[in-house]
């Protein structure tokens, strides 16, 4: 449990648990300084007032069950929940601030009701939906759904250091249990680069809000027999498939252009 303030300058910074870890206060480090958290038996739970920074450099969060997000900023975030969701802590004011962004949950990430807030240049995530299934992110401003890994130095018992890297993961994914997949913006572009695929009966929307923002799909986008809406505030270019099946519909509305 952390519950004053946790620094180095430009040092990494690795916290353990053999089962739960809760941040009450802030973590943070700077230029090279990455920052590690494993809750390795139960949930890691952050105060939505907390922050975890690590200035030009990288954040992995891992918990067996749940993570809940406070705010985070650095160059390059991974958030995995093994066995359990993603969700935006009460309190948050922006989930993330990175430049790239991976996601990925045994369950769902963030729900309809309350979303993930981002401000990204590069989004993945992965909901696999053992449980529950979805993926609901609200960003700030454009954003690329790609491909993106991202590494962290682990420290030692003994001081030594090991590198632990959470590989490239692409897109936009669920895997079962029909989970939606929505991603929309405040005032930006949308940029879909690899692929957005929401199993079985699950529905995919895709809007780019705001002022002459537009959306271009790049990559196939498909749902099995879900509702598929692209929405952009002014031009929408498709240069992939997008597709869905049975009683799946699919509208695309360009509104400004």
């Amino acid at each position: 449990t952390v519950n004053a303030d946790i620094n180095s300058s430009t040092g990494h910074i690795t916290l353990m648990a053999a089962d739960a870890i809760s941040i009450n206060a802030d973590v943070s480090t700077a230029d090279s300084g990455t920052i590690s958290i494993d809750a390795q038996g139960s949930d890691l739970v952050m105060a939505g007032t907390s922050d975890i920074t690590a200035t030009d450099s990288s954040v992995r969060l891992s918990a067996a069950s749940n993570i809940a997000l406070g705010n985070i900023t650095a160059m390059d975030v991974s958030v995995l929940a093994d066995a359990g969701s993603i969700t935006n802590a009460v309190g948050s004011t922006m989930n993330v601030s990175a430049m790239n962004l991976r996601l990925a949950a045994d369950d769902a990430i963030a729900t309809n009701a309350r979303h993930l807030t981002t401000t990204v240049d590069t989004l993945s995530a992965l909901s696999t939906g053992t449980d529950t299934a979805g993926i609901f992110i609200t960003e700030t401003d454009h954003l690329t759904v790609g491909s993106v890994a991202v590494s962290v130095t682990q420290m030692n018992a003994d001081a030594s250091t090991t590198v632990m890297t959470d590989g490239a993961q692409s897109g936009l994914t669920t895997l079962s249990n029909n989970g939606d997949i929505v991603l929309s913006t405040v005032n930006g572009v949308i940029v879909i680069n690899q692929g957005v695929v929401a199993q079985g009966a699950g529905n995919i929307l895709l809007a780019a809000n705001g002022s002459n923002n537009d959306l271009t799909v790049n990559a196939d986008i498909n749902s099995s027999t879900g509702h598929i809406t692209l929405m952009a505030a002014d031009a929408i270019s498709i240069n992939a498939d997008v597709s869905t099946a049975d009683s799946g519909t699919i509208s695309i509305d360009a509104q400004g252009s």
